[in-house]
């Protein structure tokens, strides 16, 4: 497991291999209207184990819209806020999926202590208190924990917004989108909190393969492409949304035998 406060890592994230276009299915939009179809409804009250699990799924999802963000804004004053928040809420949510839920708290301390410029250390309090118990999320720190969310979603919009007006970031636009998809899953994961609001949003870890016919040209028009203009031509597939899992597994199968330089790779490629 990564350390919060360890973000040097972050560089390697770039989306130029990491599937920027995730795909999953996401619960009903909540009051900050985000996108996406129910998964499993549950109307009756959620188990402890269910709620984890679907708090679990909300972090691991808003942690990678952070961390692709965090990515595209290597050298950027704030930065290492967003590189220490997402790989924090990622712990988390690893934690809260492996039932190894205790450690949720030390993780969001670590990170609280440590991000000075999009958050403030009192946005995390609320969900640091709530995991800071015999038993993870007592009722009565539900409304705590939301506030908490929602201090950390309004935070994200407002790093969106200052992102994307700095016309000296050249990837601001695209870490914007990132860091507003971040923010509303994150409001979104709120109303986990409320009575009634209980939802089992699908699993972000799954990326199910979206072939359209980005994929299709990708294939017919990239071979032969030096390995800058591969990368370049993958990385405006993904943010189309062209494809995703069979698109990277393809692209590093192709770049590796383009290193190799060997007319047996090239031949594989074409036949792939």
């Amino acid at each position: 497991r990564i350390s919060a406060t360890t973000v040097i890592g972050v560089a390697f994230l770039h989306p130029a291999w990491r599937s920027s276009s995730r795909s999953f299915a996401a619960p009903s939009p909540s009051k900050s209207g985000a996108s996406g179809s129910p998964a499993d409804a549950v109307a009756e009250e959620p188990s402890e184990s269910q709620l984890l699990q679907a708090l679990g799924f909300e972090f691991w999802a808003a942690s990678e819209a952070i961390l692709d963000a965090s990515a595209l804004l290597i050298g950027e004053s704030g930065q290492s806020d967003l590189g220490t928040c997402g790989l924090g809420l990622h712990n988390s949510a690893e934690a809260l999926l492996s039932g190894d839920w205790e450690e949720v708290c030390g993780e969001l301390e670590c990170v609280a202590a440590s991000i000075d410029t999009f958050f403030q250390e009192e946005d995390f309090a609320g969900l640091v208190d709530a995991f800071s118990y015999d038993e993870p999320l007592p009722k009565s720190q539900w409304f705590r924990a939301r506030e908490s969310m929602w201090s950390l979603s309004a935070a994200l919009g407002a790093a969106s917004r200052r992102i994307k007006a700095n016309p000296s970031i050249p990837e601001r636009e695209e870490a914007s989108k990132f860091l507003t998809k971040a923010d509303a899953i994150l409001d979104r994961a709120s109303q986990l909190l409320e009575p009634g609001g209980f939802y089992m949003p699908a699993d972000p870890r799954i990326i199910e393969p979206n072939l359209g016919n980005d994929y299709e040209d990708f294939l017919r028009n990239g071979l032969g492409n030096s390995e800058a203009d591969l990368r370049r031509e993958a990385r405006a597939a993904l943010e189309r949304g062209g494809f995703s899992l069979k698109g990277l597994e393809w692209i590093d199968q192709t770049l590796a035998a383009a290193s190799e330089g060997s007319e047996e790779g090239r031949e594989k490629r074409r036949r792939t």
